[in-house]
């Protein structure tokens, strides 16, 4: 039996309008518009500045242009408006989904990597931050190991953000808004950021702060808390540049966040205790989530003849605990869980100049990070104190890796792209379980401690041809792997403690094309991804007296295949236009999985939180009066929440307006987010093999008003 969440559909021919609309007028535009040039786009995929249609692989780029005139104000709006890109949003987690490839459900690191300003944001639960002075957005799709590494299997988020100059500059930020449901759930936002020189040509400084306050949407019907899916989110940063010369720039950057989050997220769909949307029926208002972040990084950058060096140093500490409700349906169980992750590292590379015909990069990089788990499930009465499961982890993990790649124009229209990195890792995990009430065929206290050790060559093979000047056809294979590690929540025997990495080849072909003096970029990509030794969760037969305890295995091997299109146009300076389309066809080729009826067999059926199709368009259109208007929709395909397929969300589409009026230092924009309230979920999954299905609601119909003041 297959169970649907019901959505009421919108006229799909809405995204014809807005397209057409886009595209039927261009001819005579661009005919009497001569002097409107799209702007070179400046990307650093491959760690080096290059024109975005020069490198040979799919990227979408979010200038700090594209995420204004829209309101992309966190990684989740983000992604979108990204093709074949999907984030599973749960408040707790937020893995992003890249061509279909997702982890297994207790996770700490996704397989695709996340990165601000050169450096690695590890865990999952770090990829929806709020976005704070952003100079823009890179999603890389494909592996990325060559170059970056471990855990960056799928792909690759690269956040830029602005830098200090000798330009004085700085902006007031002001936002108010609701949602449209049950408690009429309010937003404000306030921010600022300013940069400019300290002492000119020498030494420059900024500083951006942020903080968010919202009530949520979503209301607790045991005991009517209308707060318990509230944020509370305080985020800074601060960047000092230092140029002594015209060959040395220093850089060191502060930052660090303050999040305190409701978590009555998860509401029942179906069962005597499900609730309609917008509730939720946990009965226990002290549900929540508290993380902690702060990182330092100072990059050195000198500037030889013929080459370039640049030293990255960091070091980042981030601390999540989450209370939860455990069986979403307002009874006794409850469970803590939380990481705390410290990391250190360094990374060297040396470039050559941009105009040789061998263009190569060597690197070195290093790391020592530290992970600290624990996982608590109880009563929630105050009269119980018995810990029913309480394992405590401690993973230790430290490696390094050389790189390399090289870029040979070997004629004027024929280049060639190589890279190798030899990448090693170590890594200790032990856990600990001490339960005062611990389950009674297992033993009072359990312990578990192993030590792993990953070696891997990642290359990278690339052929780019261009028969004119307007377009580019390229063909690329890559390697990518997530790394290996440990069971640190259920693991109850010594040879279901750990897993091993898990593997990706990406192979692509695509065609980057410009058009009317640069102001239509179209480019397009087909793709194969193959993966073998996948991380799955399974459920163990074996365990008595636990609800089919999931173990982690390396049994899976699935492949992912499918298209992506972008259209990117600037007819004129006061009109810009967008569209994006995925295709995505995934399927399981070996995956079983232990149930109360015996082992299912899941071959042939689609991976979870991957949707057969993605897609956005849109446009921005401003008056010489100041009246901005903007307008762009977002279409997700339908997308199942397990590997057996039974629990899917159908299709739906998000709507979004905003109009104001702008002038040189002062703007209003007037706003509206799923204007047409579409109902989804970002996730669907099942209680406890119970047939009760839990989802997290997408957000309503939301409205509001954004000020802002520069100068």
């Amino acid at each position: 039996m297959r169970y649907r969440f019901i959505i009421s559909p919108l006229v799909k021919s809405f995204v014809s309008a807005i397209v057409m609309g886009a595209l039927i007028p261009f001819a005579p535009i661009y005919a009497d518009t001569k002097d409107s040039v799209m702007e070179s786009l400046t990307v650093t995929a491959q760690k080096r500045e290059e024109n975005l249609q020069d490198v040979p692989m799919s990227i979408d780029l979010f200038t700090d242009i594209t995420l204004e005139d829209y309101g992309l104000d966190s990684m989740s709006d983000v992604i979108f408006q990204s093709a074949n890109v999907f984030m599973k949003t749960n408040t707790a987690e937020n893995p992003i989904i890249i061509r279909g490839i997702s982890s297994f459900k207790s996770a700490i690191f996704s397989p695709a990597g996340f990165y601000v300003d050169d450096v690695s944001s590890p865990l999952s639960y770090m990829t929806n931050p709020d976005l704070l002075d952003i100079k823009r957005i890179e999603i890389l799709k494909g592996p990325q190991g060559t170059l970056y590494g471990r855990n960056t299997l799928s792909g690759l988020v690269n956040i830029v953000t602005r830098q200090p100059d000798n330009d004085f500059r700085g902006r007031i930020n002001l936002e108010a808004g609701a949602y449209d449901s049950k408690n009429n759930g309010m937003i404000y936002r306030a921010g600022t950021a300013v940069s400019g020189p300290v002492k000119e040509d020498l030494l420059f400084m900024g500083i951006s702060v942020q903080a968010l306050n919202s009530d949520g949407f979503r209301t607790d019907i045991v005991n009517n808390d209308e707060r318990s899916s509230k944020e509370e989110h305080l985020d800074a940063r601060t960047t000092l540049c230092y140029a002594p010369s015209d060959s040395l720039d220093i850089s060191f950057t502060a930052s660090g966040s303050d999040h305190d989050d409701g978590f009555g997220v998860y509401r029942l769909v179906n069962g005597p205790y499900s609730t309609p949307g917008h509730t939720v029926n946990s009965g226990d208002p002290g549900l929540g989530k508290e993380q902690k972040n702060n990182s330092q990084n100072l990059k050195v950058n000198y500037r030889g003849n013929g080459w370039d060096i640049v030293s990255i140093t960091s070091r980042m500490s981030y601390d999540i605990d989450f209370t939860t409700d455990m069986d979403f349906m307002g009874g006794p169980m409850y469970s803590g869980f939380g990481f705390d992750d410290t990391q250190w590292s360094q990374e060297i590379r040396l470039t050559s100049d941009d105009d040789k015909a061998l263009r190569w990069l060597v690197g070195l990089y290093g790391f020592r990070e530290e992970t600290g788990t624990f996982l608590d499930i109880r009563k929630r009465t105050e009269s119980s104190s018995a810990k029913l499961w309480n394992p405590e982890g401690d993973i230790d993990m430290k490696g390094y890796a050389v790189f390399s790649q090289a870029e040979w124009q070997l004629n004027p229209k024929w280049e060639a792209t190589m890279g190798l990195r030899f990448d090693h890792q170590s890594l200790s995990g032990k856990v600990d379980n001490n339960s005062t009430g611990m389950m009674p065929f297992l033993p009072s206290s359990q312990s578990f401690s192993q030590d792993l050790s990953h070696s891997e060559l990642l290359p990278k093979f690339a052929l780019g041809y261009s028969p004119c000047s307007w377009a580019k056809i390229y063909a690329s294979a890559a390697k990518g792997y997530q790394v290996g590690g440990y069971n640190y929540s259920m693991v109850m025997s010594e040879d279901t403690f750990t897993y091993g990495p898990e593997y990706a080849w990406n192979y692509e072909t695509g065609i980057k094309t410009v058009f009317f003096d640069n102001r239509l970029r179209i480019n397009s990509s087909l793709f194969y991804v193959d993966i073998k030794d996948k991380q799955i969760d399974v459920n163990n037969p074996d365990a008595t007296g636990v609800p089919m305890a999931p173990d982690i295995s390396n049994a899976g091997k699935v492949h992912t295949c499918g298209a992506e299109i972008s259209i990117h146009a600037d007819p004129k300076p006061s009109m810009s236009f967008f569209a994006t389309f995925g295709f995505l066809k995934t399927e399981i080729d070996r995956w079983s999985s232990a149930s109360k009826t015996g082992v299912i067999d899941y071959q042939g059926n689609e991976l979870p939180y991957s949707p057969e199709y993605t897609y956005a368009a849109g446009g921005t259109y401003r008056m010489n009066n100041g009246i901005f208007l903007s307008s762009d929709i977002n279409g997700t395909g339908s997308y199942y929440g397990e590997p057996g397929n039974n629990l899917k969300q159908d299709a739906f589409e998000l709507v979004n307006l905003r109009a104001g009026y702008e002038t040189e230092a002062f703007d209003i924009v007037f706003w509206c987010k799923n204007i047409f309230d579409q109902e989804y979920f970002t996730v669907a999954d099942e209680v406890l093999n119970s047939g009760v299905l839990k989802g997290v609601e997408g957000d309503p119909r939301t409205y509001g008003v954004t000020m802002r003041y520069r100068f």
